[in-house]
């Protein structure tokens, strides 16, 4: 009867293998990784390109969608589409626009007749990175999945809020309110104990300040221009006007975002001073914020009537401007017409005067931290402190 063999270690067991065998198997897995590399080299280069576009100021709408979609088809090959949780997929925080309505709504038929077309593009975690209307579309259907694809979330949270602003501005035209949100959330997010309402109002002072000197004129393009070009630019305003650091930051952090100050302080800022109605109202009822501007001034304040008759007549404008689609201009003569039921046709009422008009329009627009220094601020408040006392004198005169 033969020997039993001695038994053989795992380590001698390996160490027996056919060495040729180890060496193609070695070979094939330092393939696969080499071939793993190369696409994930791959999708970053795109998802770097579609990022360098989003920076950049004349990219084209359909240039854009083109890398998305070169970006989406790539990690389709490489990963495969995952049918994933419509209710665990969740809307990037860093999404300035926050108005969606005829899109979701046109989506929505897409998604009905056709299915879903283009997976969504999620980071790890799902938040969306491309694919929102799709993700609000499928969530008001009642679907429970989406088609997913996923990419790697980017480590600078400060750089994820600027890409997802320029993607949204680039690519659909973010309406004033969520522009005028996003960019003071920017400004915020970068320049540490910056007061949300300070954002508007730096810009303003320092344009207010260029405007006193005549030898100063600010370039129309000037948001187009190169970085260095623009920092020259600031330096040689600060040579003529006074910008301290923060202001200097503000202006150069909203230039680095392709827009012009004076652009924002005329037609984006604006809408920040919108009542909470008509905001919800530009959010969910199609308002426009031309129009939402000039329902604005149908205040009780302005109108001298109580709040909530002013609340009455803005809801009653926004119903004749949306469903009538009145343009601004009509918009306003709406408004006009509001006025006059409450002021009389005439230019000027027994209760008002041009004088008194004046007055309180110079009062309004001082600008007391710029113009005013700590001394003159006092002395200013004296005055007015009298000149109040004066005109209880004289309605007590009245009265009697």
């Amino acid at each position: 009867m033969g020997l039993r063999s001695k038994p053989v270690s795992p380590e001698a067991f390996i160490a027996g293998v056919d060495s040729s065998y180890s060496t193609d198997l070695h070979q094939q897995i330092q393939k696969l990784q080499q071939e793993l590399m190369l696409a994930t080299q791959r999708e970053r280069e795109l998802v770097a390109n579609i990022e360098r576009m989003q920076f950049s100021g004349g990219v084209e709408q359909q240039q854009l969608q083109s890398e998305i979609a070169k970006l989406r088809d790539r990690l389709q090959q490489t990963q495969g589409v995952v049918r994933f949780a419509i209710d665990k997929i969740r809307p990037n925080p860093k999404q300035p626009r926050q108005t969606f309505g005829e899109e979701v709504e046109a989506m929505m038929l897409s998604l009905q007749a056709e299915g879903q077309l283009d997976p969504v593009i999620l980071f790890e975690d799902g938040t969306i990175f491309d694919g929102e209307c799709r993700w609000r579309s499928g969530r008001a259907l009642g679907w429970t999945e989406l088609d997913s694809v996923f990419i790697t979330r980017p480590q600078d949270e400060k750089t994820l809020l600027r890409k997802a602003y320029l993607s949204g501005r680039h690519r659909r035209n973010l309406n004033a309110l969520d522009q005028a949100e996003a960019l003071v959330a920017i400004a915020c997010n970068e320049i540490a104990d910056l007061p949300p309402q300070e954002v508007p109002r730096i810009i303003s002072r320092v344009l207010k300040r260029i405007q006193r000197v005549r030898e100063i004129k600010l370039e129309s393009n000037l948001h187009l221009q190169p970085p260095q070009k623009q920092q020259i630019a600031i330096e040689q305003i600060k040579e003529r006007v006074e910008i301290d650091a923060v202001e200097a930051k503000v202006w150069m952090l909203f230039l680095g975002l392709q827009e012009h100050p004076a652009s924002l302080d005329r037609n984006i800022f604006p809408t920040l001073r919108l009542s909470v109605d008509l905001k919800e109202a530009i959010r969910h009822q199609r308002l426009g914020c031309p129009q939402a501007l000039a329902l604005n001034s149908l205040s009780d304040a302005e109108l001298a009537i109580a709040q909530k008759k002013a609340l009455e007549l803005r809801a009653a404008g926004i119903e004749v401007v949306t469903t009538q689609n009145l343009s601004e201009a009509e918009t306003k003569k709406w408004v006009k017409q509001q006025k006059q039921r409450f002021t009389g046709d005439k230019l000027v009422s027994q209760a008002r005067n041009k004088q008194g008009d004046r007055a309180i329009a110079s009062l309004r627009n001082l600008d007391l931290q710029m113009l005013f220094s700590p001394e003159q601020r006092q002395e200013l408040e004296a005055l007015l402190r009298s000149k109040l006392k004066q005109l209880e004198e004289l309605e007590l005169e009245n009265a009697s």
